[in-house]
């Protein structure tokens, strides 16, 4: 099983992909990175821009399933809404690739990789480290994140 996994955002956005052996259940983080996209240019830019991306990863790497963090309102409203139209070019892609979607909360990753859902981004990252001792290093925190939401997603389907 191919789980593609994404932690949206309008400027930076990460991805992470995994692939599960039905046989053996091994985990292999096979691709991670991010998406940057010109802060000077409008919001409508930007997201063509990310959807241009996504739609990209998905030709390329064909996953079965797609995971993808849903926005943490807290105080910055503004982001969250900037973060829910990301989230909107996620879906809209797996929808015209028929890949099915599923929604996990930053607290419910984090619950489920870390162990606690107040977790700090760096304690994401250290964590897949120690279970993935090959991961790359200096890999950004938005691509952690995004691993930790398709690892979320394996655990949880």
């Amino acid at each position: 099983m191919r789980i593609l996994g994404i932690d949206p955002g309008t400027r930076v956005a990460g991805y992470g992909l995994i692939d599960k052996d039905t046989n053996t259940n091994q985990v292999t983080i096979f691709d991670a990175g991010i998406f940057t996209m010109n802060s000077k240019d409008s919001i409508g830019v930007r997201l063509a821009d990310f959807m241009d991306k996504v739609n990209e990863l998905i030709l390329v790497h064909e996953p079965d399933t797609i995971g993808i963090e849903q926005p943490f309102v807290g105080k910055n409203v503004k982001s969250a809404f900037a973060i829910g139209e990301s989230r909107g070019v996620v879906l809209i892609c797996a929808a015209k690739h028929a890949i099915p979607v599923a929604e996990y909360s930053p607290k419910q990753v984090r619950s489920t990789v870390v162990g606690h859902g107040s977790a700090t981004k760096e304690q994401v990252a250290k964590m897949l480290k120690m279970q993935f001792p090959n991961l790359i290093e200096g890999l950004e925190l938005d691509a952690t994140d995004a691993i930790a939401v398709a690892l979320c997603h394996m655990y949880l389907v």
